[in-house]
Parts: C-alpha cells; structure tokens; sequence
C-alpha cells in the first residue's frame, strides 16, 4: 500500500501585514509502513519561533526515527529465536521440564 501524505503551513493574514515569517512547522516521515508526524505551532510573541518550530518538528521526527529503527531491530532479533515459532504452552512445558525445582525429569537427560 502506498501512503499519501500531506504536511501543510501557511503564513497567517495578519504576519503578511508585518511581514513576518511563517512560524508554523510541520513534517513527516514514512517508514515501510508507518507514518510519523510531527507539527510545531510557533510562539509569535518569540523572535526566532520560526526556527524553533522548525527545529522542534526535526528532532522530534528524528527521535522517533531512531527509535522505530532500535524497535524494529529488536522485534527482529526475537523472531530469530528458536522458541519464538514455539506455542507459549511449548515453550512453558520446555522451561518447566528443565528447571530443577520441578521434581519433573527432563526426557533429553540421563
């Protein structure tokens, strides 16, 4: 499936007056088949809230960037394991017949 997105801002009525940036920020990235977003409204009050929306908006999104690539590493690495195929009432039975407070006897032991 492929994703459409669409990150918008304009300049409002009364900054064209003052001729004022737009200091609105808004942006997205698509990761195989997730959509993170991230939108910033900045301060009008602050001098530089244009940058600081921007700004916002890009470490945010390279934030989660980051983090949806270290979760999707890790969902990996537990797909590789043996038991991860195993049904839960398998991979029960097995941690049971091994432990040694179970009085049960491991059928792989002498």
């Amino acid at each position: 499936m492929g994703w459409k997105v669409i990150a918008r801002y304009e300049v409002g009525i009364s900054h064209q007056k003052l001729d004022l940036p737009c200091q609105d920020f808004a942006d997205f990235r698509i990761l195989d088949d997730v959509i993170i977003g991230a939108v910033a409204d900045g301060a009008g009050s602050a001098k530089y809230s244009d940058i600081g929306a921007k700004l916002a908006v890009e470490v945010v999104l390279e934030y989660l960037t980051e983090f949806s690539q270290l979760f999707q590493k890790r969902i990996q690495k537990r797909r590789e394991h043996p038991n991860f195929t195993k049904s839960p009432q398998a991979v029960s039975l097995g941690l049971i017949l091994r432990s040694p407070s179970s009085g049960a006897k491991n059928p792989r032991s002498p």
